[in-house]
């Protein structure tokens, strides 16, 4: 694992992104789990009363598995965790759904299905907003007071080249940052008819790259094995063209992102079997 790595941030946002805590990630002074833990505060799941039981946006992509994970190791003990499976496709949505399920009941987590139609893509802030605030409504329902969305920044489209270490653009960041925001504030005018004084839409990987992500799925050791383009780009090519060309982009982000920090497939593969 590379040392004394610096996360490139943007300092204008830095007040809304929260404080930097990833400069020293990986000089092993401290374990995963406190890193979980200070990511979290540092987006609020991990001291705010009102995020006792957060549901957490999962497509099956990396990202979701990895803010997964850390709201699972912030909530320790203090609630319950729920899975909202929301894939982002209308070819074959019942794969996808069929391994986030799986990968909720691997974490002992309770997961719901998205309520609505999910986009075939969220590459536009309209579709986004729609998806966002679907989700939270999903939340409300159920029960939750907070949803952890895992979006990155610009890092929506598999089918867009870009550099594994780039951090977002400080307009981009800013734009979905306001996003999160302004939903969730729109919704809690009506939260209180589900018995919810405030709800509150946290972004704990928004402003980071993909290596950066990439490094903290390693570190929590995200069972990788688990996204739902694994098996179909692992020997288990799907039927149906356009999907499998939709895996083959998220494997190849991934990879690129992955292989950098001495990530093998194959000892990945070993670990599915």
């Amino acid at each position: 694992m590379p040392q004394n790595r610096e996360k490139t941030t943007q300092k204008e946002k830095k007040s809304q992104a929260g404080p930097d805590f990833l400069s020293n990630w990986g000089t092993n002074t401290r374990s995963p789990q406190e890193w979980a833990l200070d990511r979290a505060d540092n987006h609020g799941m991990a001291t705010n009363p009102t995020a006792r039981h957060p549901l957490v946006l999962c497509d099956g992509d990396l990202p979701s598995m990895v803010a997964l994970s850390l709201t699972a190791d912030a909530m320790s003990g203090l609630g319950s965790v729920s899975v909202l499976s929301g894939p982002i496709t209308v070819v074959s949505p019942e794969i996808i759904t069929a391994k986030i399920h799986a990968l909720a009941e691997s974490q002992a987590a309770r997961c719901h299905d998205f309520p609505a139609v999910a986009p075939v893509a969220v590459s536009t802030g309209h579709r986004r907003t729609r998806y966002l605030f679907e989700a939270v409504q999903a939340a409300l329902t159920n029960g939750c007071t907070t949803l952890v969305c895992p979006w990155q920044a610009e890092g929506l489209d598999p089918d867009t080249d870009r550099d594994a270490d780039a951090p977002p653009g400080v307009d981009a960041l800013a734009r979905e940052l306001d996003r999160a925001l302004l939903v969730s504030r729109l919704v809690t005018l009506d939260a209180s008819e589900h018995g919810v004084g405030v709800f509150e839409i946290q972004t704990p990987l928004m402003d980071l790259s993909d290596r950066q992500v990439a490094e903290m799925a390693l570190d929590l050791d995200v069972p990788i094995w688990r996204a739902w383009w694994w098996d179909l780009t692992n020997g288990r090519k799907p039927k149906d063209a356009a999907l499998a060309d939709r895996a083959a982009a998220y494997r190849r982000r991934w990879e690129s992102a992955l292989i950098g920090l001495g990530w093998s497939a194959a000892a990945e593969a070993s670990a599915a079997r």
